[in-house]
């Protein structure tokens, strides 16, 4: 499995095929291994998103797994885990048809930060 292809498991294909190209690149080609990134954050969404199964897929439902989303991606870029990220959990993405499956789709997005794998260390004589 190559690294674009762990990203689509990782995220999801519809929230995959909605990434913009230069994302997709940035992440792609990141220095963190193919699935480390996956196998971290993924069981802890699916982990908040339990706490939703039975609700209804409302507006305020959408707004709390927002919410709970949020502090968790949050809480990882500040502790310079990604750079940015997007979560979308609304009506754009969770149409009555999804809804009559009584379905919840969160898409998110992230921006991984690029760390530094090789730092120079030049001594100079003087």
């Amino acid at each position: 499995m190559n690294r674009r292809e762990a990203l689509k498991l990782a995220l999801g294909a519809t929230a995959f095929a909605a990434l913009p190209v230069a994302l997709i690149d940035t992440i792609v080609d990141s220095d963190i291994p193919d699935t480390e990134f996956a196998q971290l954050l993924r069981p802890k969404m699916e982990k908040i998103l339990q706490q939703f199964v039975f609700e209804p897929n409302d507006e305020l439902t959408r707004y709390h797994v927002y919410c709970q989303i949020q502090n968790f991606l949050y809480t990882i870029k500040k502790g310079n885990g990604i750079s940015d990220y997007c979560i979308i959990c609304d009506e754009t993405n969770n149409p009555p048809s999804i809804i009559d499956k009584n379905q919840l789709h969160v898409d998110v997005f992230l921006q991984k930060i690029h760390s530094m794998v090789h730092v120079p260390i030049i001594l100079t004589k003087s």
